[in-house]
């Protein structure tokens, strides 16, 4: 596991797996602490927003629901990344069309 990151004053190493680790409990802190729901509401009512695409790990799409109930957008409109229904959420790939779009 090759150093990812050195710290220039402390010469402290980052390795990959510890930079993925510590970028997840911090996603993880700002969603348990900084009421990261509110703000998602906030944002999809001030947007309009109609559809939401989330991440599907458990707590970003729990937190993708809740905030999209919120904000009045239905969880038929709600889509995950990926090939996987997860929690009920049908993946974003459900959407693909048979045709492409013109520019």
């Amino acid at each position: 596991d090759k150093a990812v990151f050195i710290d220039a004053i402390t010469h402290k190493k980052i390795r990959c797996g510890d930079l993925k680790r510590d970028t997840r409990k911090f996603a993880a802190g700002v969603q348990d602490h900084l009421g990261f729901k509110q703000e998602l509401t906030y944002q999809l009512l001030d947007s309009g927003a109609t559809v939401v695409i989330a991440h599907p790990d458990t707590i970003s799409i729990s937190v993708a629901i809740g905030a999209s109930i919120n904000a009045k957008i239905p969880e038929s409109n709600i889509f995950v990344l990926g090939d996987h229904e997860v929690h009920g959420i049908q993946p974003y790939t459900t959407l693909l069309s048979i045709r492409e779009a013109e520019p």
